[in-house]
């Protein structure tokens, strides 16, 4: 990995972690290494070396830079539509005829072709956008890609979207148990399973382990100085900082994702919760509401002026407690986010996490979670940008409770 990329893994790795660890990045080693000294029976581990900081005048061209005019050049060639997704996958041809049949009587009403950006009309030869087509048909279930068929297998465009997102799922989506360090033989013998870099600033060092789970953290970056057998704020109740007891367990809350004893909650909040609920619990009402007002904006395309929409958009998976009811909306949101992923590819250098080896802007923009907390993405969400069809700009994002009004 050269100079820019490492700073930009950094720069990821501290947007997913506290703001508090920025400050923090930059300190000579000395500091970190020596700070508790050599007597402390507080855990420790030696981490990866640390990211080597050129300074400006000293950097050489990145290839960012060198690459960024071949990038706008295959931005500027590929339409970020659905229809041109499931081209590049071939799962559809381009030029392939297909129809729009009515949703009730099956009948087909109007033929078009198959191309990049939508569908072009036999009878006018204009090319519309598969909803604007949908209304040139006289069609008004706003369900395009649930109507257009092809010729061929008279399969839905639809079938073909969820086709595809499925054999995304099986070949590159990681569950938890993935996400595990990969190390050679020798390494691997030696792994004490704790992560090899601090889950605020993503450097290595001298990093302090968590007495019950894999993080890692430098002693200044958390700005107090831990007592022996230290336990991370993931491993403690939000409400009373105690670990949990012989008898008991620690409920996490599905928006913020701290735990808590239902001791400590049922002080706080004496309303009952149903704990079999895939809904709940949550920790407080503000975590409850921002869940609730994000559940309502998944999937939902929000118009703009001069043709332009936004539309918030989440691997939706029952598993994470966010889901929707409506197939075609999932099925739809799940293609939408492919798309995302692909023009935000194409926009940075690939960033790979050392210790793991995972893509971290796949893992990012698919929310995925695992067992180490400075790479549980399991909060993120996209939000693209569309003019029509065609996603011209998408971002990744985590929300926080104060901005959700």
């Amino acid at each position: 990995m050269d100079g820019e990329s490492a700073k930009e893994e950094n720069a990821v790795d501290n947007s997913i972690s506290s703001s508090s660890g920025g400050q923090h990045a930059h300190e000579p080693q000395g500091n970190r290494d020596n700070e508790f000294g050599s007597g402390s029976a507080i855990r420790r581990r030696p981490g990866r070396p640390r990211k080597r900081r050129d300074s400006i005048s000293s950097r050489r061209p990145t290839r960012k830079g060198r690459n960024i005019q071949n990038k706008r050049c295959r931005l500027e060639k590929t339409e970020g539509t659905i229809l041109s997704w499931l081209i590049d996958v071939k799962m559809v041809n381009e030029n392939q005829t297909v129809y729009y049949m009515d949703g009730t009587s099956k009948k087909e009403i109007k033929e078009g072709a198959i191309q990049r950006d939508g569908i072009l009309c036999a009878c006018c030869s204009k090319v519309f956008n598969v909803l604007d087509f949908e209304r040139h048909a006289g069609g008004e279930l706003h369900q395009p890609y649930k109507n257009i068929v092809t010729d061929e297998s008279t399969r839905s465009i639809l079938s073909f979207m969820k086709e595809a997102w499925d054999r995304i799922e099986e070949a590159g989506i990681q569950t938890p148990e993935d996400i595990m360090p990969k190390r050679n033989a020798a390494a691997a013998a030696n792994d004490d399973g704790y992560d090899d870099a601090c889950i605020i600033c993503a450097d290595g060092g001298n990093l302090i382990c968590c007495k019950l789970c894999s993080s890692t953290y430098h002693g200044d970056c958390m700005e107090v100085k831990p007592e022996d057998d230290w336990l991370c704020a993931y491993c403690v109740c939000k409400f009373c900082a105690e670990p949990c007891k012989t008898d008991d367990y620690l409920i996490c809350c599905f928006q913020c994702e701290r735990r808590y004893h239902w001791e400590c909650f049922q002080e706080k909040n004496p309303e009952p919760i149903n704990l079999n609920s895939p809904s709940t619990p949550f920790c407080e009402q503000n975590c409850k509401e921002v869940y609730r007002k994000l559940e309502k904006m998944l999937g939902v395309k929000h118009e703009l002026s001069e043709g332009f929409s936004w539309t918030l958009l989440r691997r939706m998976d029952p598993d994470f407690g966010v889901s929707l009811s409506d197939s075609y909306q999932i099925t739809e949101c799940h293609s939408k986010l492919t798309i995302a992923k692909y023009l935000i590819e194409e926009c940075f250098d690939p960033i790979i996490d050392r210790y793991t080896q995972i893509n971290t802007v796949h893992n990012v923009v698919y929310n995925c979670k695992s067992t180490y907390n400075r790479v549980n993405f399991r909060g993120f969400y996209a939000v693209i940008l569309e003019k029509g069809d065609e996603v011209i700009t998408a971002a990744t994002l985590r929300y926080k409770i104060e901005i959700i009004i």
